[in-house]
């Protein structure tokens, strides 16, 4: 049987339609495949993402701090590809900064940081001496304070490192799967991974019986030490993960070193492969990536955007709450006109603070003074008012300083009139630092510091110019705290030429004379009784006048001087703060002639140090005075003071011959034998700030020894408002975008899910 086969045509036939079918088969079902693969991977990176934020807000919720992670603190370094080749390790590479994309948050104490008597830390799991434990573990500590324990999240390369530990080099980022900063190829990836290190600030280190900082991490000059300068250098270097090719071999080896130390202590927590913690935005028509010129270094980069955002809750125009001025207890006279000294916000942790200090002012709308016992009107918006922010030099912070500002823009205008910068470095620091030209020191009186300083770019504005004195309020923001404090220690007042005698602080303070009555004082000199009182010695602000003696003056004197006024109600022995020098001769910021028209005394804050006027084996001996409320009656032992400026009476009616400006609080007569000078040194400083009166019994004169007071003054009123922008870092917001290529195969057409999630946490052990 003869037997047929197919033709050429039938199969021809036979093979398109198969062709055909397998199509409209096959295409489909590659289609679902990846529609399946998008939607898992799209689900993978949803959890994921949920499961980070949850756990980062719950680490961020239960730290004691977050460390300052504003500017190029919480920004990190890598190296991305700007020019497209075929071959990755072809690629040329640049550097670029990732913002926001690292945070470190320091745990509460915990755990007992005693060491055994044999030297290593009890585990207190165990109960014995653990000699590998380096830190103590075990439960927080109350109350809370920071501990050894720092853990910080932030974006890295999978593989930081490559070539050898003997000749190690920057890994490379390679990115097969997207082709924008470069060519896809089947090479293994290496991108941008969110980690988590838990790392020890401060180890315990047994051979030397003591706590070290960490030498692994924080060694930068590998020297085998850690010092405090050489942590926070580490802790804010935006490289610490980045390995730079072109330093000496040695230095690489030695960052390799910390980088792998870094690794050790580092969990991973995205997937090793296939997500990618950074994206280049760019244009899907032409698939360019969008660039930028880097202002630093004129190269043309690739924009990149990290996609974790560590970022601080930004608090605008946020009102700060004043702290009670005068407590039950401490009651004064003219208590209305006493205005806090702090000054707090809702939260603390500040970041890029700015802060606006509104004054009510001693000037009303016509620039006429008004006295300085009234309650003085609101601040309007035609007023100048004070700034708190960045020096700017360059481009680049300097510090922080306040401004007097009036118009223009409040980033950079204004006159600068106080370095707080420079009042924390010479408050924190050693104050005695040696004169560049190394003739002797110079000693750093904290608050005539930041004067001087300001002053040195202002040719001394702030000094020479009365308005501005006038309308002078310094303050200080203590960021961690989330609080302003507008009032400072009289021992941080100096001119730094000369250090201050043994012993002492440079406080101010009066010799109280020779103990003798009025009428058996034979020390007194002998001249006039209307004049008698112009003399050095009983002149309040000379050195030389002492407390017993000028008061057995104006005793003797008193029917030629003021007739009028019982000598009992207005003759006293008083010190007036306002115009006694500091030891170094530095005067007062209280003094009517060359200080600040605001300067008062802060309630509650003065230490009155005095001889024992109680007979009995103390007589005569330094003890601390009590304060009185009134005025009426003094006792041994014990002081009056005005903390503000009072209601004076009208001299003139009194019977007195006074100008017309004898109630401005700048006015003060130090020269002639005139009635005017008689009320500004002994009757008017009755009703000034920093009136110290003592017990003016005639016959209970004070024992030989001085009178040294400590006082902080400040500039604020009851009426003044300050207001505060900042970030805060008790309350963090995270901001993650999980970005996931799932497909199998480089050939495949991209399918990368992108998924991004917002948490907020709020640092409940906050240290406040």
């Amino acid at each position: 049987m003869k037997r047929r086969a197919f033709t050429l045509l039938e199969l021809l036939t036979v093979i398109a339609i198969t062709a055909v079918l397998l199509t409209i088969i096959t295409i489909p079902l590659i289609q679902s495949f990846n529609i399946v693969r998008a939607a898992q991977g799209f689900a993978d990176a949803q959890d994921r993402g949920r499961t980070l934020i949850d756990r980062i807000v719950a680490e961020v919720s239960n730290a004691a701090y977050v460390r300052d992670n504003s500017g190029i603190k919480g920004n990190v370094r890598i190296e991305v590809p700007t020019i497209v080749t075929a071959d990755a390790a072809n690629n040329t590479y640049v550097r670029v900064y990732l913002e926001n994309a690292k945070l470190d948050i320091v745990y509460p104490a915990q755990g007992d940081p005693t060491p055994a008597p044999g030297g290593g830390l009890i585990d207190p799991d165990t109960g014995k001496v653990d000699p590998t434990l380096r830190a103590p573990k075990g439960d927080i500590n109350l109350p809370t304070a920071t501990g050894f324990k720092l853990v910080r999240y932030f974006i890295g390369l999978k593989n930081p490192l490559g070539g050898t530990a003997a000749n190690p080099v920057a890994g490379r980022y390679v990115n097969p799967y997207e082709g924008v900063l470069m060519s896809r190829a089947a090479q293994p990836d290496n991108l941008f991974l969110l980690y988590r290190a838990e790392v020890n600030l401060r180890e315990y280190d047994n051979a030397q019986s003591a706590w070290v900082i960490n030498r692994e991490l924080f060694d930068l000059d590998n020297d085998g030490t850690a010092t405090p300068a050489e942590l926070n250098t580490a802790l804010d270097d935006p490289e610490f993960f980045m390995l730079r090719n072109e330093d000496p071999l040695a230095a690489r080896v030695a960052k390799a070193r910390r980088i792998n130390a870094w690794l050790r202590r580092s969990r991973v927590l995205t997937e090793f492969s296939r997500y990618d913690m950074i994206m280049a935005p760019y244009d899907p028509r032409t698939r360019q990536v969008e660039r930028y010129t880097d202002p630093l270094d004129g190269i043309l980069k690739p924009r990149i955007i990290s996609l974790v955002q560590f970022t601080p809750n930004r608090v605008d125009n946020e009102p700060m709450s004043g702290a009670t001025a005068v407590r039950s207890g401490e009651e004064t006279e003219n208590a209305g006109k006493v205005g806090p000294d702090s000054y707090a916000t809702d939260f603390g942790n500040w970041g890029s603070s700015f802060v606006r200090l509104r004054p009510s002012g001693y000037r009303d709308v016509n620039g006429i003074l008004v006295s300085p016992w009234v309650v003085h009107e609101p601040w309007i918006s035609t007023n100048p008012y004070l700034i708190g922010r960045e020096r700017v030099v360059g481009g680049i912070v300097q510090g922080t300083s306040i401004y007097n500002y009036t118009a223009g823009n409040e980033l950079t205008a204004g006159t600068e009139l106080f370095d707080i910068t420079e009042y924390l470095n010479s408050r924190d620091f050693d104050r005695v630092q040696p004169l560049p030209s190394g003739a002797g020191n110079l000693y750093y009186y904290p608050f005539s510091w930041a004067i001087r300083q300001a002053g040195n770019r202002t040719g001394n504005a702030l000094v020479n110019t009365p308005n501005l004195r006038n309308d002078f309020i310094p303050f200080v923001p203590d960021p961690k705290q989330g609080k302003i404090v507008a009032s400072f220690n009289i021992t941080e007042v100096g001119n730094g030429s000369v250090l201050p005698p043994a012993g002492s602080d440079n406080r101010p303070q009066q010799a109280c004379g020779d103990p003798l009555e009025p009428g058996r004082d034979t020390t007194l000199p002998a001249t006039a009784p209307t004049t008698r009182y112009t003399d050095p010695m009983s002149d309040p602000a000379n050195t030389a006048s002492q407390i017993n003696q000028r008061f057995n003056i104006l005793w003797n004197d008193w029917a030629s001087l003021a007739p009028t006024l019982e000598k009992s109600l207005y003759c006293k022995r008083f010190v007036d703060l306002r115009v006694v020098p500091n030891l170094d001769g530095e005067p007062s910021p209280l003094d009517p002639r060359t200080g600040y028209l605001r300067a008062c005394i802060v309630p509650g804050s003065e230490v009155v140090i005095g001889p024992d006027q109680v007979d009995g084996p103390n007589y005569g001996q330094p003890i601390r005075y009590t304060r009185v409320s009134t005025s009426d009656n003094v006792g041994p032992n014990q002081y009056f003071i005005n903390y503000v400026n009072q209601p004076e009476p009208n001299w003139g009616a009194l019977g007195f011959t006074v100008p017309g400006n004898i109630f401005d609080p700048t006015f003060y007569q130090d020269s002639g034998a005139t009635q005017a000078r008689f009320v500004s040194q002994v009757l008017q400083p009755r009703y000034r700030a920093g009136y110290l009166e003592l017990n003016s019994r005639p016959g209970e004169p004070l024992p030989v020894g001085n009178i040294s007071v400590t006082y902080r003054f400040q500039f604020t009123e009851p009426n003044d408002v300050i207001e505060v922008d900042y970030d805060s870092r008790q309350l963090m917001n995270v901001l993650l975008t999980i970005r996931n290529f799932p497909q199998s195969s480089p050939t495949m057409a991209p399918t990368q899910q992108n998924i991004t999630l917002k948490g907020q946490a709020n640092v409940r052990n906050m240290l406040r």
